[in-house]
């Protein structure tokens, strides 16, 4: 069926480019995805960090507007810094806005409204729950979405069941309901987010569009015993890379003195020198740095969304070792398709079966590229059923 084209306008907290971030990752793919579907596509970046504007203007055609601005409640954690770490511990109220409407003054809304007008979309897609407020500038016949990447609703009791402090945005659940309700079309990154809005909203219509992935069959590195983490600073990045290495690198160091694990993106900046740890920092190519490894790992320990890290792994075809936290979403390929371990020991046993078994690796990776193939079909009609209601 052919696609109508549509004047679609985007509306971000966060640039998509560079590459620095799973929520970054996602923008550009998605913005790859309708921009190749035929569709017209105007961003406006709310801009609150650095950004490559020069790549953003071109992969958009100029069709870009920037408006600064200030997050008053953001809260970012900054290494060894006893400062924020007490910021944190006082700001347990700021957990839970006014309502998410507070995390921007008037002024920007206004500006957005303007925009609006001028652009005159077939469809506005807010990126964030906490964005809402910039849909009620936009009339009925303009199609209203949210893509939620993530779920907001009570946020902060994942940090406190792991005795943690809370870290970025938390609201009540129904702060959460009442932002989402502006929207004709709320868009779940995963199954299970879009199972918690459909209780949340049952009248208000959910589509699954997970991560949109690169494809790219890479050759397997028969004799390498590297493993491969990509990631951003986020707080569980950096709690769960810190696990994987006092917990479960000894044993595979033990029995493969020679494996090393390689740190991309700025998570780096947070982890400390130590022997068998490669940092490589931020790198202008991840194909590049996904050929250099055999293995990708994710212990993550926590969070929620889809684990945009994992099936990036699986599009590029390599063996895959996460937690069951790192699998939600993508259950339907745990065990079959990459590997899950929640415990040190059963973590380090696979790894170790994956750099000893170089036949079990070579089909585990087959399998994930399938995986991968057959996920970013899914995820292509979905984002077409949800753009085709306009």
């Amino acid at each position: 069926m052919m696609t109508v084209r549509k004047k679609i306008l985007l509306i971000t907290p966060f640039p998509f480019y560079p590459l620095t971030g799973g929520n970054r990752v996602r923008l550009h793919n998605l913005i790859t995805a309708m921009r190749d579907m035929g569709h017209e596509i105007t961003c406006i970046h709310l801009q609150q960090e650095d950004a490559d504007q020069g790549y953003m203007q071109q992969l958009l055609e100029s069709r870009i507007y920037t408006i600064p601005v200030v997050n008053s409640s953001r809260n970012v954690s900054c290494k060894n810094s006893f400062i924020d770490t007490v910021r944190n511990v006082l700001a347990v109220k700021r957990r839970y806005p006014k309502n998410i409407d507070t995390l921007y003054d008037r002024s920007v809304w206004d500006k957005i409204a303007e925009i609006g007008r001028t652009v005159n979309p077939d469809v506005v897609m807010a990126q964030y729950v906490f964005c809402s407020k910039a849909l009620e500038s936009f009339g009925s016949k303009t199609l209203k979405v949210i893509d939620t990447h993530d779920v907001f609703g009570d946020r902060h009791n994942i940090y406190r069941t792991l005795k943690l402090t809370p870290i970025w945005h938390s609201f009540r659940k129904h702060d959460e309901a009442a932002g989402l309700s502006r929207a004709d079309i709320v868009i779940a990154i995963q199954k299970n987010d879009a199972l918690y809005f459909s209780n949340l909203l049952p009248e208000k219509k959910i589509i699954t569009v997970g991560h949109l992935t690169c494809l790219n069959r890479l050759p397997q590195k028969q004799s390498s015993f590297d493993m491969l983490y990509v990631g951003s600073r986020a707080f569980f990045n950096r709690y769960s890379v810190q696990w994987f290495l006092d917990k479960v690198f000894p044993k595979i160091l033990g029995n493969y003195p020679q494996s090393r694990l390689i740190l991309v993106g700025r998570i780096c900046q947070y982890i400390k020198d130590r022997p068998g740890v490669i940092k490589l920092g931020v790198v202008p190519s991840y194909e590049e740095i996904y050929q250099k490894a055999s293995i990708v790992i994710n212990p993550v320990r926590g969070g929620t969304g889809l684990k945009i890290k994992n099936i990036e792994a699986l599009g590029y075809a390599k063996a895959l070792v996460t937690t069951s936290n790192g699998a939600l979403g993508l259950e339907d390929g745990a065990y079959e398709s990459f590997l899950v371990a929640d415990k040190p020991g059963d973590f380090s046993d696979h790894v170790i079966r994956l750099f000893s078994d170089p036949s079990f690796r070579e089909a585990l990776s087959q399998k994930a590229y399938t995986f991968a193939e057959n996920w970013n079909q899914t995820q292509i009609n979905n984002l077409r059923l949800a753009l085709d209601v306009a």
